[in-house]
């Protein structure tokens, strides 16, 4: 698959591609260009012609072409769910729901644009200003360099294409190298449904290369970025340089506190649905349980039967629950953490062998004392 720029599919200057892999078998399923900090310049170029052509455009036939595009979404549910499950590892049902969710998205932002008013105020706080009144209106900042992560390529892609389509941006959007082809179709849609072609495009190759670029671009007037603490921190000292607008959506450490007075059910059902949803590849997903002593052999207990009941294996399963995570790589650093825990007096109660990007579904339990040696973000 190649970029989308210019409402074109389009390589890269010089040629260069990189493997999409397929987590669950390994294999290569496909190539995507490795853009040049020339193609992100032109990218950008484009985009600032194309601002000015979709904010001429008015509102209610921007919704209108925003409405046709969520119907075509609906239409190509299964093939870009389809992709989601081959590139990224995740289970076919969840992909389904993921692009529901993006037509969702886009939907509650075109409702909420009928609102999105000025403030007016009376501006007689001095004499010679009575009787005035102050008035703010609402313009579009201009061009978007927005970054998307592996996790959630279809759904978080919404976040980073509707708010700013909705308010007359243009939006230069950059996927993640590990699960870019989802949203490749996604801005084809936007153009197939009537978004001007120079106003969205998708940039592919290493986030290193293209998001620090663009981050740079003078033209760019504000980026968004969800990922790694560390990537975003050099964003937004980038940015600072030139007090430019930036939104971080970043990583963290999630704990669930479980109390003897819970809704027991509910609190079993949380775990099981934060934790293996997705792998467990969530950012705001609860990652450590701290569990009442009153309660807490209980819950281990049922906990570690409920895991039994989960299926494993191929995500094209429909039946499947838990999916391999998106490379083996980043299942290794789940086994070296699972590895490291036990070191310092964990107990594996079940599960959390390996198998290539396949990380058996687990419990661990741990000591009271905190671990000296973690990863601070364990996705």
């Amino acid at each position: 698959m190649k970029m989308f720029i210019d409402g074109r599919w389009t390589d890269s200057s010089d040629g260069a591609v990189s493997s999409v892999i397929n987590p669950a078998t390994g294999v290569c399923v496909d190539t995507v260009p490795e853009a040049t900090e020339q193609d992100v310049d032109r990218a950008i170029a484009l985009a600032v012609e194309g601002q000015k052509e979709w904010n001429d455009i008015p509102l209610h036939e921007k919704l209108s072409i925003l409405e046709r595009y969520c119907v075509l979404l609906t239409e190509n549910t299964e093939k870009i769910a389809s992709i989601m499950c081959e590139e990224g590892g995740k289970p076919i049902e969840q992909c389904r729901t993921e692009v529901a969710a993006n037509a969702a998205i886009f939907r509650i932002y075109c409702a909420a644009a009928y609102t999105f008013y000025g403030k007016s105020l009376p501006y007689n706080a001095e004499p010679r200003s009575q009787g005035d009144v102050a008035f703010t209106i609402h313009e579009p900042l201009g061009v978007f360099a927005n970054i998307v992560p592996f996790n959630y390529p279809v759904e978080l892609a919404a976040h980073k294409l509707a708010p700013m389509l909705v308010t007359g941006n243009s939006v230069v959007l950059m996927p993640s190298s590990k699960t870019p082809r989802s949203a490749l179709l996604l801005v084809e849609l936007l153009v197939r449904a009537g978004v001007p072609a120079k106003a969205v495009c998708c940039v592919t190759g290493a986030g290193s290369k293209v998001g620090s670029r663009a981050a740079a671009d003078p033209r760019v007037a504000a980026v968004s970025f969800t990922g790694s603490t560390r990537v975003g921190i050099n964003l937004a000292e980038t940015c600072a340089k030139s007090l430019r607008p930036v939104s971080l959506e970043l990583g963290g450490n999630d704990a669930l506190v479980i109390f003897d007075d819970c809704d027991y059910a509910l609190a079993l059902d949380e775990v099981i649905n934060g934790r293996i949803g997705n792998a467990g590849q969530t950012c705001c997903a609860s990652k450590r349980f701290i569990v009442q002593r009153g309660i807490y052999d209980r819950f281990v207990r049922d906990l570690t039967a409920r895991l039994a009941k989960i299926k494993m294996g191929d995500p094209s399963d429909p039946s499947v629950e838990l999916g391999p995570c998106v490379r083996e790589d980043s299942a290794a650093d789940v086994e070296k953490q699972i590895r490291l825990t036990i070191e310092q007096g964990g107990k594996l109660v079940c599960g959390g062998k390996r198998t290539n990007a396949l990380v058996c579904k687990g419990l661990m339990t741990t000591l009271s004392r905190p671990l000296s040696r973690r990863n601070p973000r364990m996705l």
